[in-house]
């Protein structure tokens, strides 16, 4: 299970770096494959929160110790979505994603359980692959 952002730690530095000037300073080399992702959005100043289905993400770029490249933009597809589509502002979006489906679902269900429950005080709507699904982002853009 990986939760994106757009920050990451460098290898041997306690800081945090961007994640353009982490791929910049990194020379190693990506490796295409398919992964399975969702997105999850949720919001401060509103009590519903929204999840895409798992689906697979064919080739996508990972780097050398397994992360997603440009993983911001994955996310940023999810809230433009949310935005044009929903007019749901101002939401924090992530991307979640695996190579293997059983780790996914898993986390898919987490996910689901801890949003979708009265306890939470969210309502947890599910956005349809019919009307979203996460586009591979080019690693030269």
């Amino acid at each position: 299970m990986v939760l994106c952002s757009s920050f990451t730690l460098q290898k041997g530095k306690r800081k945090a770096v961007s994640e353009d000037a982490a791929i910049k300073s990194s020379k190693e080399k990506t490796i295409s494959k398919p992964v399975y992702a969702f997105g999850f959005s949720a919001s401060f100043s509103d009590s519903v929160a929204y999840v895409t289905p798992v689906h697979l993400i064919e080739d996508v770029e990972l780097d050398k110790s397994g992360l997603l490249e440009k993983r911001s933009l994955y996310s940023l597809q999810l809230k433009e979505y949310l935005e044009q589509k929903l007019q749901k502002t101002g939401s924090t979006c992530v991307i979640y994603f695996n190579e293997k489906k059983k780790t996914i679902d898993k986390q898919y269900n987490k996910i689901k359980f801890l949003y979708g429950s009265k306890k939470s005080g969210m309502v947890l709507k599910e956005i349809p692959l019919s009307d979203f699904r996460f586009e591979k982002v080019n690693v030269e853009d």
